[in-house]
């Protein structure tokens, strides 16, 4: 049955019932507590170290419990302000509108809380192994990967969308002599074309292009709920900056 391979489960990183609490956690919170600690056992500092040269150059930095609410923060007033456009449906949602770079930015602004961040984040790019060079970013949870999915009216976005698909008209007579049709063919560019454009979404160069992009964000949003679920005592999150690949992209 589950439940019987459920307690058959052992592993270290499995917190038994008797730990969490004796962390401080309520009894109400024990099962939440104990999948997110077996999650962070697989985050991206655990690995990365064992890989050595052979990954692509990684830093992390942590983020304060000071940090993360500003960002969560952001993050709700964001969303709020691009269901309001969508609601109004006026001229502000029109085609050449680029009103979610303008609500991010206003948004990262106003906060020298974040500002701050973009700062320290600036300090150990320029410090660490990247140089001058791009990087993507992340929660050591998950990616922003969602962003140029619910922000069409970003227009750096839908360009990296237009041009994606744009190159697909021109391979699609050779791309459909390896298909069994010309629809599965247009229907397999059309996806990996936007994925494409997702990935090359979250190439930053600067503390400030990573906060925009992480308040755009709804898994940013969703993961720093679940680190600040618990209390600043036991909040623990990190940005992990990776260097950038053409080629992997």
């Amino acid at each position: 049955s589950v439940r019987a391979r459920a307690m058959a489960f052992h592993d270290r990183n499995w917190l038994s019932k008797k730990e969490i609490l004796s962390r401080g956690i309520t009894e109400q919170h024990v099962a939440s507590y104990r999948l997110n600690q077996y999650r962070k056992s697989f985050a991206v500092k655990t690995w990365v170290p064992l890989l050595g040269d052979i990954t692509f150059r990684t830093i992390s930095l942590d983020l304060s419990f000071e940090e993360a609410c500003a960002l969560k923060s952001a993050c709700s007033r964001y969303n709020s302000m691009q269901l309001e456009r969508r609601r109004r449906a006026t001229a502000d949602n029109k085609d050449g509108d680029d009103g979610g770079t303008h609500d991010a930015r206003k948004l990262f602004l106003e906060s020298k809380v974040l500002v701050s961040l973009a700062e320290r984040i600036d300090k150990v790019i320029s410090e660490g192994k990247f140089g001058q060079k791009a990087f993507m970013a992340k929660l050591d949870t998950r990616s922003p990967k969602d962003a140029l999915t619910y922000n069409s009216n970003v227009i750096r976005y839908r360009r990296l969308v237009e041009g994606e698909f744009d190159c697909i008209s021109s391979l699609y007579f050779l791309l459909s002599s390896f298909s069994k049709t010309m629809e599965e063919a247009m229907t397999r560019e059309i996806t990996l074309g936007f994925i494409r454009a997702q990935n090359k979404a979250l190439k930053l160069r600067s503390g400030s292009d990573l906060v925009q992009l992480f308040i755009r964000s709804f898994r940013i949003q969703e993961d720093l709920g679940t680190c600040m679920w618990y209390g600043e005592e036991h909040f623990e999150a990190q940005i992990v900056l990776r260097e950038w690949d053409e080629w992997a992209c």
